[in-house]
């Protein structure tokens, strides 16, 4: 493929601004503007051929495209007009060329921070050598690295530092990769870095990865991974349920027992499919690495949306229902969604071409449709079946579970304020009326009633009512679904169960 000539800065690096952001010519505008099937499809082939145009491109060509047709085949499941998906595409793809706009302009400032140390390294030395060697005392404070001792002067022992300690933090060498070093200051809108390090000790801890292919292991960590994020939503609780008060699902170690075997069995094998080209990068180096490399991947702010979008379609294709296909013997150009499909996909060698089905082709195509609305029907039967251990999800509860895939940071920020307003009952309420604004407090605030029950629910008038006192029933039922649900009275009176 040719190289595609981006516009530069003065100092030489890409206008990543401009190659994204620029009215009309931009990526992130073209797709925006996008008003039919051709303008799209025009529009991915220009972000094909800006961001992915080196020799060595061809695999991320390929895992965008995938990516992208994976995203129009689970917008024409999930929505019912031409419109609406052609706004579910635009969005998310604009979401992914938002992170990786992010990623390359990182990159552009780690470049510049580069050139700028080698040219002040290569004028020092320069100057040195004019002057002749330091002496102790003409020794600057920013030419010597002062190490902080790690035990007292009274031991009378110093440390031997360790390397990153003498050498510093070295800013990165220049690249324009789509693959991104590890960045934990993005990573808490993915994957927490931390929780996939927990998932890697863990892992690390059953001693198995001796005995595991890269497909098995792969999926051990995301398991491990899911579980933490669900084992941290009930970490300080004391009661873990009874025979007259079940926990609510999210909290249940009985749930998360019932979940991993449902995952590994109808949910990881399709994800794991669509992650080759992650598996190939992690199993590509030493066995020893895999979970360093993982870690690394994860942190990635575009692999990590990535990774989020393929999880989106793993679960949905395992736990929701999907449209039979419309038969064929119609013009595509007047087939709705099919059409558009039809369209978008085009003929062109990197998309997938869509050609009309034959009748015979279309009875499969109806009969497979009907089997997987039937795996997926039982499927979430498992999921949503009673327990005597815990209260059970709900049809509406499908999103929620699919979300654990990502670990919420937020959830420890909101769960500490709401404490921390639990501590003042004279202006609890207003505190909350506030913070709720633009915010899901849902789970974060059902997550805090159950971890501290002695802070939120008890006593005369629960503070947990104190915070809900200014929304009526109506409101609280949009904005606290969950809450509703599972704390009933303790909010007050109107929420008892009718």
């Amino acid at each position: 493929m040719a190289d595609t000539e981006l516009p530069r800065l003065a100092e030489g690096t890409v206008d990543w601004d401009l190659v994204f952001d620029a009215p009309g010519s931009g990526l992130v505008a073209r797709i925006e503007e996008a008003r039919s099937a051709q303008d799209l499809q025009q529009a991915m082939q220009l972000i094909l051929q800006t961001l992915f145009n080196r020799e060595g491109d061809a695999e991320r060509r390929a895992v965008f495209t995938n990516l992208v047709n994976e995203i129009l085949a689970d917008a024409k499941k999930t929505k019912n007009s031409v419109a609406a998906v052609m706004a579910e595409v635009k969005a998310r793809v604009i979401q992914i060329l938002h992170s990786i706009k992010e990623d390359r302009l990182k990159r552009a400032r780690k470049a510049l921070a580069a050139k700028a140390l080698k040219a002040r390294e290569s004028e020092q030395s320069a100057q040195s050598a004019a002057a002749g060697p330091l002496g102790y005392d003409d020794r600057q404070p920013d030419q010597v690295h002062i190490t902080v001792p790690k035990v007292t002067a009274a031991s009378g022992v110093q440390p031997t530092p360790a390397d990153d300690e003498l050498i510093g933090d070295q800013p990165a060498p220049p690249g324009d990769e789509l693959i991104g070093e590890q960045n934990d200051d993005d990573f808490n809108a993915w994957l927490d870095s931390s929780s996939s390090g927990n998932a890697a000790e863990a892992y690390e801890d059953t001693g198995g990865s001796e005995r595991k292919s890269p497909e098995d292991f792969f999926a051990d960590v995301i398991i491990t991974s899911i579980l933490n994020n669900l084992a941290a939503l009930g970490s300080e609780l004391k009661d873990r349920g009874s025979d007259t008060e079940k926990l609510p699902f999210v909290l249940s170690p009985a749930f998360a027992t019932r979940l991993e075997p449902i995952l590994r069995t109808h949910v990881l094998p399709g994800f794991t499919e669509g992650s080759y080209f992650t598996i190939s990068q992690m199993s590509g180096k030493p066995r020893a690495q895999w979970l360093s490399s993982l870690t690394e991947i994860f942190s990635d702010p575009t692999q990590g949306l990535m990774l989020w979008e393929r999880w989106q379609i793993a679960w949905r294709n395992a736990t929701t229902q999907r449209d039979e296909p419309p038969p064929p013997f119609v013009d595509p150009a007047k087939q709705g969604i099919r059409g558009v499909m039809n369209r978008l996909l085009g003929s062109d060698d990197v998309f997938i071409e869509d050609v009309e089905m034959t009748q015979e082709e279309w009875q499969e195509a109806v009969e497979e449709a009907r089997q997987e609305n039937l795996r997926s029907r039982e499927v979430w039967s498992l999921l949503k079946a009673d327990s005597p251990d815990y209260q059970a999800p709900f049809d509406t509860d499908n999103h929620l579970l699919m979300t654990l895939f990502r670990s919420d940071e937020d959830m420890k920020i909101h769960v500490a304020k709401l404490r921390q307003f639990a501590k003042d009952s004279e202006t609890a309420g207003r505190k909350f009326d506030t913070y709720l604004q633009g915010k899901d407090l849902d789970l974060p605030l059902l997550c805090a009633c159950y971890n501290y029950p002695d802070e939120l629910m008890s006593g005369e008038k629960a503070m947990v009512a104190t915070f809900v006192a200014g929304l009526n029933r109506k409101q609280a039922e949009i904005a606290l679904p969950l809450c509703c649900r599972f704390l009933g009275t303790a909010m007050g009176n109107r929420f008892a169960e009718e």
